[in-house]
C-alpha cells in the first residue's frame, strides 16, 4: 500500500498502523448542507459537524435510550394528514331548500251577513332561509278558493329599509304583513330545532281556534247514519248452533204462598239454534212426589208475559 499513488480510490484505512488516524479523524471538510430535489437545492438537517463528528444535540453521548424526544411517532402511526381549509359555501347554497313553517290564523270580517260576523282563516307562514323571503299560504283542503295570501318576497316591517327576519318570529305573537294581522300559534319540528340551535327560546304552542262558519256548514252537510238491522238467518243459526244448548241450574221458591212449600230445584235449557227454552224438575229418590217430566215444554218464552196480544179487555160499548 505504500507504493500506491495518492489518488481518489487508492486511500485505505489501516487500523493496525500506529501512525495513521481513523478515517473520521483524517477528513475535516464541511458536510454537505443541501439536497437536490427536482433540480432545486433543499436544505437538510445537519446531524454531523466537521470531521463527521455528531453535533452535541444529536450526540450519542447525550442520548438516553428511553428518551422519547428522539422518537418519531410517525414511524409507528404514520403521518397525520394535513386537512386543507374548509370549502367556502355561500349563504344561498348552505340554506338551499330549507324553509321555516309557522302555523297562524287571522280573523276576516264578514259584512251584511245575519248569521256570521267574522271567519277564522288558518294559514301557513313560510320563511325561506336562502334569501330571507316570506310567503303566506292557506293549507290544502281549507275549503276556500283563495290559496296564496301574500306573494313570496321580503316584507317590510316598519319602513322600507327594515324587513321581517326569522329572529323576529316566535310563537304566541302577532305579526302584520301588509295590513293583515296574523297570530302565530305553532311551528313544525324543523323550525323548532333550528330556532333552538340558534339560541332562541320559543314560547308555548297554542291551539288553532275553530271557525264557527266552517263548523256550522259541516254539521249541515253531515249525512245522518242509520243502523242496519241484521237479518235473522235461520239456516245459518241451525248449521252453526245445532246441538248446542245452554244449561242453567235454578230454584223455585214458593214458600211465601204456601207454608208447606219448599225450594224446588230445576234445570233450564236454552237452545241456541232456535232461541227456545225448556224447564225440567230435578227428581230425587224417595221424595214422595209424583214424577212428571216437564214444568215448561220447549218453546219461545216472552219477556213481558203480562203484555201479550189477546190479554186486553174489549169493551163493546
Amino acid at each position: 500500500m505504500e507504493g500506491l499513488p495518492v489518488l481518489p480510490g487508492y486511500n485505505f484505512k489501516d487500523p493496525t498502523h500506529p501512525n495513521i488516524l481513523p478515517l473520521q479523524e483524517t477528513k475535516f471538510h464541511l458536510s454537505q448542507q443541501f439536497d437536490y430535489k427536482n433540480g432545486y437545492a433543499v436544505p437538510r438537517r445537519a446531524t454531523v459537524g466537521v470531521g463527521r463528528n455528531p453535533l452535541d444535540v444529536d450526540s450519542v453521548a447525550f442520548h438516553d435510550v428511553q428518551d422519547t424526544v428522539r422518537y418519531d411517532p410517525s414511524l409507528t402511526y404514520g403521518r397525520v394528514k394535513n386537512h386543507g381549509p374548509s370549502e367556502f359555501r355561500p349563504h344561498f347554497v348552505l340554506y338551499d331548500k330549507k324553509t321555516l313553517t309557522f302555523r297562524a290564523f287571522f280573523k276576516q270580517s264578514v259584512f251584511e251577513s245575519p248569521t256570521e260576523h267574522f271567519r277564522v282563516r288558518h294559514v301557513n307562514i313560510l320563511y325561506f332561509l336562502e334569501d330571507d323571503t316570506i310567503t303566506v299560504m292557506e293549507p290544502e283542503n281549507s275549503g276556500l278558493v283563495q290559496g296564496r295570501l301574500v306573494r313570496r318576497g321580503k316584507i317590510p316591517k316598519t319602513s322600507l329599509e327594515d324587513y321581517w327576519h326569522w329572529k323576529d318570529l316566535n310563537l304566541g305573537i302577532d305579526v302584520s304583513f301588509y295590513g293583515i294581522v296574523l297570530h302565530i300559534v305553532d311551528c313544525d319540528n324543523f323550525t323548532k330545532e333550528f330556532m333552538e340551535s340558534q339560541g332562541m327560546e320559543l314560547n308555548q304552542p297554542e291551539d288553532l281556534p275553530v271557525d264557527p262558519y266552517t263548523t256550522e256548514r259541516g254539521q249541515k252537510m253531515r249525512q245522518p247514519t242509520y243502523k242496519t238491522q241484521l237479518v235473522d238467518d235461520k239456516l245459518r243459526r241451525f248449521l252453526e248452533f245445532d246441538g248446542k244448548v245452554l244449561r242453567f241450574y235454578v230454584v223455585w221458591d214458593d214458600r211465601e204462598s204456601d207454608d208447606c212449600a219448599e225450594l224446588t230445584p230445576y234445570v233450564l235449557y236454552y237452545y241456541l239454534s232456535d232461541d227456545t227454552m225448556e224447564v225440567q224438575e230435578v227428581h230425587s229418590k224417595n221424595s214422595g212426589k209424583d214424577p212428571f217430566p216437564l214444568l215448561l215444554r220447549k218453546m219461545k218464552l216472552p219477556k213481558n208475559w203480562k203484555d201479550l196480544p189477546g190479554n186486553t179487555f174489549l169493551n163493546p160499548l
